[in-house]
C-alpha cells in the first residue's frame, strides 16, 4: 500500500515540534570579568554572556541582575582576554618527498584531532595554524585548527594557503632518482636528476619557474584534450589551485630575497602572505604598497642556547623594532614565535612592546589580528557578540611579565585551570602612590602580600606564579587600613563582660559594612570603669579558614587595652580601684617575670639532659655495648602472668554505649570533625570527655548524660566563659553509630553524626591546658581578663586609656601609670588637653577624639583634632559605636575641612593608633612582616570625589556588597 505522503510528513513535522517543545532551553553562561580585552577595545566589570559555545552579549557587571539559577563564573578580580592564536605550528618536517614541488601535500593529515595540548592550553593558546615544515620549495597545503574542544569542530580551515619556502631550509633538494621495474642491466638506474634551488641566488627564480609552469600546466589541462593533454601532475595542480585562489603564503627572510620576491609577486599580481619576513624593515616601502598580510617570525627564543650572529654577511639581522615599523607603515601582521619557542609566546610579544610597538598592538598580533591574517577573523580572536567564546582568565595584564594564565576556555568551555596557581593567597597591589606611614612615599610602586602578611613593598616586588594582580592605576593611592579606636563592633545588646573574646566566631554583615569602608581594625569592649574594661583588637572580616583558626582571624589581639573613667575622680586622690588594677597588674608583670626566668632554665636544663643523653648514647653505640636491661617492676611481672591465663569467658550485656567516638559536626558548608570518650554507668547514665580537634590548643570538654532506649542526650560543660550551652540529643542508628543535632543554646541546631571506633570501656580523665606540661615546664601565671590587660600595657604590649574631666586628674593618673612602667597613655575625648599639653607631648601621651568634634577656644569655635594636633599631640579616632564605624573615615574629612593637615588625620586612623594602642608590630603602616591591611583610593583618602576601590584584610579582597 502506497503510504499517504502528506499524512506522513504531518506526522514527523508534529514529532519534531514536540521533541523541541520538551528539550530544555541551552543554559546560559555568565563570566564576569574585573577588565576584559575584547580585541579593539579594554572594558572594566563587563560580564560575557555565553550561549552554545558563542558570545551572545557583554553586558555591563553593575547592577546587572542574572537569571535565577544561572551559571555564574566569577573572575571579577581577574584579567580576560581572547584566546591566543598561534599562527605557525610545524607539523612534520617538510620533507615529505623528493621533489622539490610537494605541494599536494597537506598538513591536516598529520594532525591528531583528539591529541591533548594541556601545554599549550595552559599558556592560553587556542588556535593554531598548522605548517607543513619547511624542506623544499614547496611542502603543502596548511590548516587552522582549535586546540580543544569536540573533535569533529576543531578543524576551521581545512584547506588553508598552500606554503612555499624562499629561504636556506629549501635549498638543496635530493636528485631526483626514477627506478625503473624491474631493473636490470638492460633497463639500469639512472643517476639523479638534480633539482633547484641550490643557491640563495636561485630561490625565487626557481619559486617563479614553478608558479609559471604551474599556470602554465592548468591552462593546458583545461584547454587541451586527448594526447595533447599534460599528464596529471598533483603537485602542480595543487599549486595552480593555490595560485588561482590567492592561498599562498610564502616564507622569505632576507632583504635581498624578499625585493626579489616583491617584484615578483608585482609581476605576476599575486595575492600571498608573507612570512618570515625578519628583514622586512629593510623593505618598508614595497611591502607597504604590496599590502599583503605578514607573518612576522619574532627575532629569537627565550629557551635553548643561544645563537651567535657572527660579523658575516650572512647573518640575518633581527630587530625587535621591526614590529612597530611595520605598524608605522601600515602593514597588517600578525606574530609567529621562533621554533620550538611556542610556550613563549605572550612574553615574546610582550618584548616587541621594547621596540616601540603598543602593548594593545602587540597583544592584537596574536588574536584579533592574527586571526585575520590566517583567514578566520570572523570568528575567532575577538570577545565580541557572534564570535566564539575562546578566552584566557589571567592574573594581570595580557603581556606583563609575571602574569598568568589561570583558565582557558574554548567554545565556551573550561578547557584548562591550574588549581595550584588559582589557590594561592598571593596579591600583588600596584599604584602611584603607597603611603606606607613609615618612611617616605613610594611613587610607582607595588606591594606583595603572601600568606596574609606583606612579603615585599618597593617600586618592583616579586609576582609568585598565580598571584592575583590589581593594578589600580597611577592616580591611585594606597594607605594602610584604618584603625577605629574605640567602640562596641560585633558585641551585641546584653552580651556579658567575659564572653567578649568569644563573640566572634564569623564575621557578620555589621562588620562587612565596616570593612567595605576602610576600617579592617577595631577595638571593640564595654564603656570605661573605674576598674577598667578591657578592649579586644579584632579584624572587620574573616580572614584565615575555619581550619587554621577557630575564630577565622577576627580576633587580633585579646584584651590588650583597659579603658578608666576617672570623670568623677577627686583631684586630690585617685580610685582605689583604679590604683588596685595598676597594683595587680604590676604584681603579674612581675609573675611573669620569674616566669619567663624559670622556663628558660627548664628550656636549659632540657637541651642539657638531651646533649647529655645523645653524648651517652654515642658513646654506647661506639663501645658496640647493648643496651642497658632495664629490670621490670613487680607490678608489671604480675600483669605479665595474669596475661599467660587463660582468659574467662564472662557474658556481659551488649552496651552501646562505652568506648571512643569519632563525630562530625556540620554547619553549613562547613563541618568540624571531634573525638569523645563515653562511658555508660549504672542507671543508664553516661559520663565522658570531649576531645579537642588536632593542632587546636583547648581545655577537654567534660560530658554527662542520658541513655533511654535508643535515644542519647548528652550535655557539654564547656568553658565557662562561653554564655551558651552544648547538647546533643541522638538516636542509636546501629551497634556503633549514632545522629541527631547538636542544640546550641536556643538558637541553633547542628547536624550531629557519630561512629564508635573503640568498644573499650576508656578511662575518663579530664585534661587541661596547665596540666598539659610534660617534664615539670613551669605553667604561666594565670590572671583575670582586667589584670591581664594591665600586665601587657606596662609591658609594652597594650594601651591605658583614661577618660578625665580634670586637668589635675589627668596628670596624676599619667604619672600614676608612668610610674607603673605603661608607656601608651591615651586620654579619652579630653577637651581640655591644650591646658596640660606640654606634659602630655613630653611624656608620648595621646588623645582619642571622635571625628568632627570641636571645642570652643576664645571666642571661636574649632575643631579639636585640628587644634590638638597644632599643640603637637598625637591623635587617634574613635567612632564609640558599632556598625556605626563605617562613618569614622568620611567624619574625618570634616576636621580635614575645619583645618587639619591629612597627613595627620591618616595617621591618627593608622599608624598613631596602632603605636598609642599597643598593636603597632602588627597593623597600622605598610611594612614587610606585618598585616595585609590596605586600602586602594581613586585618589587622595580624604577628598570627597575620591572612591575607595579596594579593602584588603590579611591579603583577602573584602567583598563588595553587590558581590
Amino acid at each position: 500500500m502506497r503510504p499517504h505522503l502528506p499524512l506522513t510528513c504531518a506526522l514527523v513535522l508534529a514529532g519534531a515540534l514536540a521533541a523541541a517543545q520538551q528539550a530544555p532551553p541551552p543554559q546560559d553562561t555568565y563570566v564576569r570579568a574585573g577588565v576584559l580585552y575584547t580585541g579593539p577595545e579594554v572594558l572594566e566589570d563587563v560580564v560575557i554572556q555565553v550561549r552554545e559555545g558563542k558570545v551572545v552579549a557583554l553586558l555591563s557587571g553593575e547592577g546587572l541582575e542574572l537569571p535565577p539559577g544561572a551559571k555564574v563564573v566569577d573572575h571579577s578580580q581577574r584579567v580576560v582576554a581572547p584566546g591566543f592564536v598561534l599562527t605557525e605550528w610545524t607539523v612534520g618536517s617538510g620533507k615529505r618527498a623528493e621533489e622539490t614541488l610537494s605541494a599536494r601535500f597537506r598538513a591536516l593529515d598529520e594532525w591528531d584531532p583528539y591529541e591533548d595540548h594541556a601545554r599549550l592550553l595552559a599558556r592560553g593558546i587556542t588556535t593554531a595554524y598548522l605548517h607543513p615544515g619547511y624542506g623544499r620549495l614547496a611542502t603543502g597545503e596548511g590548516a587552522v585548527v582549535k586546540l580543544a574542544g569536540p573533535a569533529e569542530a576543531r578543524v576551521l580551515r581545512e584547506r588553508a594557503e598552500l606554503c612555499l619556502s624562499a629561504g636556506e631550509r629549501a635549498l638543496g633538494p635530493p636528485p631526483q632518482v626514477k627506478i625503473p621495474f624491474p631493473s636490470s642491466s638492460d633497463v639500469p638506474i639512472e643517476p639523479g636528476k638534480l633539482q633547484r634551488p641550490g643557491s640563495r641566488s636561485s630561490l625565487v627564480p626557481e619559486l617563479a619557474a614553478q608558479l609559471r609552469a604551474a599556470l602554465a600546466y592548468d591552462l593546458a589541462r583545461k584547454q587541451q584534450g586527448g594526447g595533447a593533454r599534460p599528464a596529471l601532475d598533483l603537485d602542480l595542480q595543487a599549486l595552480a589551485n593555490a595560485v588561482l585562489k590567492g592561498q599562498l603564503r610564502i616564507d622569505a627572510r632576507r632583504a635581498g630575497t624578499l625585493r626579489a620576491l616583491l617584484t615578483l609577486l608585482r609581476e605576476l599580481d599575486l595575492s600571498v602572505t608573507l612570512s618570515g619576513v625578519t628583514e622586512a624593515h629593510r623593505v618598508l616601502g614595497p611591502l607597504a604598497e604590496l599590502g599583503a598580510p605578514v607573518v612576522f617570525e619574532l627575532p629569537h627564543g627565550l629557551r635553548g642556547r643561544p645563537r651567535d650572529l657572527g660579523e658575516g654577511q650572512d647573518r640575518i639581522e633581527a630587530r625587535w623594532s621591526t614590529p612597530a615599523r611595520l605598524a608605522r607603515a601600515g602593514v597588517r601582521f600578525a606574530f609567529a614565535p621562533p621554533s620550538g619557542s611556542a610556550l613563549d609566546l605572550r612574553l615574546l610579544a610582550g618584548l616587541s612592546v621594547r621596540g616601540g610597538l603598543s602593548p594593545r598592538q602587540a597583544l592584537a598580533a596574536i588574536t584579533y589580528r592574527a586571526a585575520e591574517v590566517i583567514g578566520v577573523g570572523k570568528q575567532i580572536g575577538r570577545i565580541a557578540p557572534g564570535f566564539d567564546a575562546d578566552f584566557v582568565v589571567l592574573s594581570g595584564a595580557p603581556l606583563a611579565t609575571a602574569t598568568d594564565v589561570l583558565e582557558t576556555w574554548v567554545a565556551g568551555e573550561q578547557v584548562y585551570t591550574s588549581d595550584e596557581l588559582t589557590d594561592t593567597q598571593a596579591v600583588v597591589v600596584r599604584a602611584g602612590k603607597i603611603v606606607t606611614g613609615a618612611g617616605p612615599v613610594i611613587h610607582d610602586g607595588a606591594i606583595l602580600i603572601q600568606d596574609g602578611a606583606i612579603a615585599a613593598i618597593g617600586t618592583s616586588v616579586p609576582h609568585p606564579r598565580g598571584a592575583r594582580v590589581i593594578d589600580a592605576g597611577p592616580d591611585a593611592v594606597v594607605t594602610p587600613g584604618f584603625i577605629d579606636a574605640y567602640g562596641s563592633l560585633g558585641r551585641g545588646q546584653g552580651r556579658a563582660k567575659s564572653s567578649m573574646k568569644h563573640a566572634f566566631a564569623a564575621e557578620r554583615e555589621s562588620m562587612l559594612r565596616v570593612a567595605r569602608a576602610g576600617v579592617t581594625t577595631a577595638l571593640s569592649g564595654d564603656r570605661p570603669s573605674s576598674a577598667g574594661a578591657p578592649l579586644i583588637a579584632l579584624k572587620t572580616a574573616e580572614n584565615q579558614p575555619l581550619s587554621a583558626d577557630l575564630r577565622r582571624g577576627l580576633v587580633l589581639r585579646e584584651e590588650s587595652v583597659l579603658a578608666f573613667d576617672l570623670t568623677r575622680a577627686d583631684p586630690v586622690k585617685l580610685p582605689s580601684s583604679f590604683l588596685g588594677k595598676i597594683k595587680a597588674g604590676m604584681a603579674h608583670a612581675k609573675a611573669w617575670a620569674q616566669h619567663r626566668k624559670k622556663l628558660e632554665a627548664f628550656k636549659q636544663a632540657q637541651a642539657k639532659k638531651k646533649e647529655s643523653e645523645r653524648a651517652a648514647d654515642l658513646k654506647r653505640r661506639s663501645a658496640r655495648q647493648p643496651a642497658p636491661k632495664v629490670e621490670k617492676k613487680k607490678e608489671e611481672q604480675k600483669e605479665e602472668k595474669k596475661d599467660d591465663e587463660p582468659e574467662r569467658k564472662e557474658t556481659k550485656k551488649f552496651d552501646p554505649i562505652s568506648g571512643q567516638w569519632e563525630f562530625t559536626i556540620t554547619f553549613g558548608p562547613r563541618s568540624q570533625k571531634g573525638t569523645m570518650l563515653l562511658r555508660l554507668e549504672d542507671g543508664g547514665k553516661i559520663s565522658g570527655v570531649a576531645k579537642p580537634p588536632a593542632g587546636v590548643s583547648a581545655d577537654d570538654a567534660p560530658i554527662t548524660g542520658q541513655l533511654d532506649g535508643k535515644d542519647v542526650t548528652l550535655q557539654l560543660q564547656s568553658n565557662p566563659n562561653v554564655p551558651f550551652k552544648l547538647t546533643i540529643k541522638a538516636t542509636l542508628t546501629g551497634e556503633d553509630s549514632m545522629s541527631g543535632e547538636v542544640l546550641v543554646g536556643n538558637r541553633f541546631r547542628l547536624k550531629f553524626e557519630a561512629t564508635r571506633t573503640e568498644r573499650s570501656v576508656p578511662e575518663i580523665k579530664i585534661e587541661y591546658r596547665r596540666s598539659k606540661k610534660k617534664g615539670g615546664e613551669p605553667e604561666p601565671p594565670q590572671a583575670t581578663p582586667g589584670v591581664e590587660a594591665m600586665r601587657r600595657a606596662i609591658e609594652g604590649e597594650g594601651a591605658v586609656l583614661v577618660q578625665v574631666a580634670h586637668p589635675r586628674v589627668a596628670l596624676e593618673a599619667l604619672e600614676t601609670l608612668r610610674k607603673a612602667g605603661v608607656q601608651q597613655v591615651v586620654f579619652i575625648d579630653f577637651s581640655d588637653a591644650d591646658l596640660v599639653a606640654e606634659a602630655l607631648r613630653e611624656a608620648g601621651a595621646g588623645v582619642l577624639v571622635s571625628p568632627g568634634a570641636t571645642v570652643k577656644r576664645g571666642e571661636r569655635t574649632v575643631s579639636l583634632a585640628a587644634d590638638l594636633a597644632g599643640r603637637g599631640l598625637r591623635l587617634i579616632y574613635a567612632s564609640r559605636a558599632a556598625d556605626g564605624a563605617a562613618e569614622l573615615p568620611l567624619r574625618a574629612m570634616l576636621d580635614v575641612a575645619d583645618g587639619l593637615d591629612p597627613a595627620q588625620a591618616l595617621a591618627a586612623l593608622t599608624s598613631d593608633a596602632a603605636r598609642l594602642l599597643g598593636i603597632g608590630d602588627r597593623v597600622g603602616t605598610l611594612e614587610v612582616g606585618k598585616d595585609g591591611d590596605l586600602l586602594v583610593f581613586s585618589g587622595a583618602p580624604f577628598e570627597a570625589t575620591s572612591q575607595l576601590r579596594h579593602v584588603l584584610v590579611r591579603g583577602r579582597l573584602v567583598p563588595t556588597e553587590e558581590e
